[in-house]
């Protein structure tokens, strides 16, 4: 389970359509759908029972799949807390730097 969890982080990073240019967020945005479709899947003994029983699964005959709660079991809640932590380690990091390089030299 792990496994397939890292394979869709990676994935996910580079199909995402906030990580690509402005002409490729079309597709990016249809890809990152589909990898999600594929995960919520795999996640789900039910869902994935069925897809290796019958080599498909039919979203349209699940109509009891809720986006916002599979979206919100994905990633852990957000305080504060993080909030700071990230802020700590990100101003004045090499990756901050990066990010105003890359949003400069888009002008």
């Amino acid at each position: 389970m792990l496994c397939y969890k890292k394979a869709y982080h990676r994935l996910s990073l580079l199909v995402h359509p906030d990580r690509v240019e402005q002409d490729q967020k079309k597709i990016a945005t249809e890809k990152f759908q589909v990898l999600g479709k594929i995960h919520s899947i795999l996640q789900d003994k039910n869902k994935r029972k069925l897809y290796d029983d019958f080599d498909e699964f039919d979203e349209e005959v699940d109509s009891s799949f809720n986006w916002m709660d599979y979206w919100r079991s994905m990633f852990k809640k957000i305080e504060m807390k993080d909030i700071e932590n990230y802020e700590k380690e990100y101003i004045g990091s090499e990756t901050e730097l990066r990010d105003i390089k890359k949003s400069l030299s888009q002008y």
